[in-house]
């Protein structure tokens, strides 16, 4: 039951991983030309792609490194990225569901993997290898080893989620220093109940910088680009701009309306509100029930941290308009609290498993309805032929170039898109 169960929620994966559209555009195709690079001419890079909207500094470089072996044996074709990619997402939704059917719970093992499945996101993603969409899995990672720490107390655990966290910095960066708040304040309260002491806590921030360790040999040999970068955020510099509160409030609640939407298929804004009011009362129950154990309800408190801190850091971060792509950690976050709680609920009593229920049949409906995940890359696949797209010309040249060495450059224009 459980085999076929995931059989069907992964089928729309596979269905995106088939259309040949949008698989070689954005940012990912200045990744491919550096792995190109890595293969080619053996460069070997400490840094990944310059930060465009925040700028001053640059991801890490592991994300290049990683497309190394599908690009050498695809022989250079982008489809091997794509591959990557696929992979990934399988990666993200086993590894999702085997740790909340296995740890969490049965039940709660059920509703996660409805809405890991079933995410128009996480569909989506499947589709184009960009270091953001890899955030996801090491969020699971982080998750899992939070929870293996809270319920053995072995430190390693805990070493291994402050890795997993601090290699965000390779794939985006902006996501860790929106992170970064809620794991200080974790780290400070572990020490406070005495769970970390102060050796387990020095070797945890230890660990949590090697992942910095590019960016600081980049710095100093770079006359600090990173570090300059940085500072330039906190403190802004002379040619900083300066946005009404009003305009930023706005816009980052668009955000994370749109990305509520999109994570759970409802887009009914009314039935979202009402989900979420249910999801307040569940965890108000949660946090209430004496029989639930107190390293369990420091699990399920560490996601409201991450929600509430992240919220704040996007109204610091001083840019008019905050990219969806910083935040792809809050699908797991969303996805995880809202699957634990529905299915603590569900066992409450007959009048929880009646609501919980119609709010299942409504995601399922409204997923099918909308049919982001399916209908829109059908039609993507549909009239992939009859579109100009960036990869038609790349690929019609590098069918021609019959494995010959060749270089292309080409522009876009657009007011805020000038690629070179």
């Amino acid at each position: 039951l459980f085999l076929n169960y995931s059989t069907i929620l992964i089928l729309p994966r596979l269905i995106s991983f088939l259309t040949k559209s949008d698989y070689f555009n954005r940012d990912f195709a200045f990744y491919y030309f550096l792995t190109k690079d890595i293969v080619i001419n053996h460069n070997l890079p400490l840094l990944g792609h310059v930060v465009g909207e925040i700028g001053g500094f640059a991801q890490g470089p592991l994300w290049s490194y990683l497309l190394v072996p599908f690009f050498i044996i695809f022989n250079g074709d982008p489809i091997g990225g794509k591959l990557f990619m696929f992979l990934i997402s399988l990666l993200i939704y086993f590894t999702g569901v085997l740790f909340a059917w296995k740890k969490l719970g049965k039940l709660e093992g059920i509703f996660i993997a409805f809405f890991l499945g079933s995410s128009p996101y996480l569909i989506k993603w499947t589709n184009l290898a960009w270091p953001p969409y890899i955030v996801p899995f090491l969020m699971i990672l982080y998750f899992l080893f939070l929870y293996l720490f809270l319920s053995k107390k072995e430190n390693k655990y805990f070493y291994a989620s402050s890795l997993s966290l601090s290699l965000m910095a390779y794939f985006e960066i902006a996501s860790l220093g929106l992170l970064l708040p809620s794991f200080i304040f974790i780290l400070f309260y572990f020490v406070y109940r005495k769970l970390l002491n102060l050796k387990s806590t020095t070797t945890s921030l230890i660990i949590f910088s090697i992942s910095f360790i590019p960016h600081l040999i980049y710095d100093l040999t770079h006359n600090f680009y990173n570090t300059r970068g940085f500072l330039s955020i906190l403190f802004g510099t002379k040619n900083s701009e300066s946005y009404p509160i009003l305009l930023v409030l706005q816009d980052r609640l668009h955000l994370i309306k749109t990305d509520l939407s999109a994570v759970f298929s409802i887009h009914d804004y009314k039935i979202l509100l009402i989900f979420f009011v249910f999801l307040i009362f569940g965890l108000y129950m949660y946090f209430k029930d004496r029989k639930i154990k107190i390293w369990k309800k420091i699990f399920i408190a560490n996601f409201l941290v991450i929600i509430c801190t992240t919220f704040i850091g996007l109204i610091l971060i001083p840019v008019e308009r905050a990219s969806f792509w910083w935040i792809t950690y809050l699908t797991i976050t969303y996805i995880f609290i809202s699957g634990i709680i529905l299915g603590y609920m569900f066992r409450k009593n007959i009048l929880f498993k009646l609501i919980i229920s119609l709010i299942f049949l409504i995601s399922i409906y409204s997923f099918f309805q909308n049919a982001n995940s399916l209908i829109n890359i059908y039609q993507q696949y549909k009239n992939f032929k009859n579109e100009i797209r960036v990869q038609d010309p790349i690929e019609y040249i590098y069918l021609d170039s019959k494995n010959k060495p060749f270089n292309v450059i080409f522009l876009t224009g657009g007011e805020k898109n000038n690629w070179l």
